[in-house]
């Protein structure tokens, strides 16, 4: 509007724009398909030529959220470019990627092979319309660091296409059936896909669980708690079980992630609160961290908690990163009854590392 055209004409006439651009660059980030302020074709090729790297990256981003389409050439040719100094790549992808640029789908998928860019794309991947996007990076699994598995199993559970080529991977072998946790077979059930259902049975069994069993498995371990001998097991153990188990969405005695609630102080609450929460996760869930599931047009389904709403876009939280989904490409919102931490959890311990746990937990 015109106050925003009034900002970008005192940009324009400032000895140094870093700090204004800056802060435009701050109250627009997340935002898709915003309506090109009048000034800026009178403005913006001084600011993409600007003399300060910074300053012509975020003028270049902005361009992308205007819908500048001039810069699309010059951006794809600047992430293609190797030699370029990688503020200048990073720039253009970030460009073409909130665009999602049509010419660009072949540049994105070939930057899976570039390690400065390949987890830009795995997590751009759900939004490629590119049939075989998922085989891509099924094919370049062995060769992903940690993160990166993460970010390319959180990819392939969100469109049943991918997912239908997940679990043929993972019933074929190519992918370790050990990799399809509690976490993303709830991802896969949010599909409500018949044929992703069938399969997710048949690599890592039902999602679902009887309420009677529930009870019993956390009275059973309540009572083998209270009885165990708690001198002869080793709390650092059990924070060892907590980093792998718990802390991509806790992170005690930390100002860290937000995807699960604050676990400092709660010890207190003893052991049969923790296994409660634990084994039964859906049983009581804090608005603050209820599922919100986003579904596209293009058949993408997004899961997470809510971390903003703009008008123009909605940004979830999810357990490898946010993502940010355009409200142009929204079907539709809807809320689950189930909290962000699956049950199952406790499954892959013994006995005796779930009272590690527990000690561990209990000491927060």
């Amino acid at each position: 509007g015109n106050a925003l055209d009034r900002v970008l004409d005192k940009l324009a006439a400032s000895d140094d724009p870093q700090p204004l651009i800056e802060a435009i660059a701050l109250g627009l980030g997340g935002q898709f398909g915003l309506a090109m302020p009048k000034s800026w074709p009178r403005i913006s090729q001084a600011l993409y030529s600007n003399a300060n790297a910074r300053v012509a990256s975020l003028a270049l981003e902005l361009g992308s959220l205007f819908g500048d389409k001039s810069i699309y050439p010059k951006m794809r040719a600047m992430l293609a470019n190797a030699e370029l100094p990688f503020i200048k790549r990073k720039s253009a992808f970030t460009a073409l990627a909130n665009a999602l640029d049509p010419d660009s789908i072949d540049l994105f998928v070939s930057l899976l092979d570039d390690p400065a860019f390949r987890m830009n794309v795995i997590r751009l991947a759900p939004r490629l319309n590119r049939s075989d996007i998922a085989d891509r990076l099924i094919q370049r699994f062995d060769s992903f660091t940690q993160p990166q598995i993460a970010a390319a199993l959180n990819a392939l559970t969100q469109k049943e296409s991918m997912a239908i080529s997940l679990l043929d991977a993972m019933k074929a072998g190519s992918i370790d059936r050990e990799q399809m946790t509690a976490y993303y077979a709830r991802a896969l059930s949010n599909l409500k896909s018949p044929q992703v259902d069938e399969k997710l049975a048949l690599v890592w069994g039902k999602v679902a669980s009887t309420p009677q069993a529930t009870r019993e498995r956390i009275d059973r371990l309540t009572e083998n708690y209270s009885e165990a001998p708690l001198w002869a097991f080793r709390a650092l153990s059990g924070k060892d079980h907590f980093t792998a188990l718990c802390s991509a969405c806790h992170q005690p005695n930390t100002t860290g992630s937000k995807i699960g609630p604050d676990l400092r102080g709660s010890g207190s609450n003893g052991a049969a609160y923790f296994l409660e929460n634990i084994i039964d996760p859906n049983a009581v869930v804090g608005s603050d961290f209820a599922i919100s599931i986003v579904k596209t047009k293009s058949g993408q389904i997004v899961s997470g908690i809510l971390d903003r709403e703009t008008e123009t876009a909605i940004t979830l939280k999810t357990i490898a990163d946010s993502i940010t989904v355009p409200r142009a490409e929204v079907v539709s919102i809807s809320e689950s009854p189930q909290s962000m931490m699956p049950p199952g959890l406790l499954d892959t311990l013994n006995e005796r590392e779930a009272t590690e746990l527990l000690k561990y937990l209990e000491s927060l």
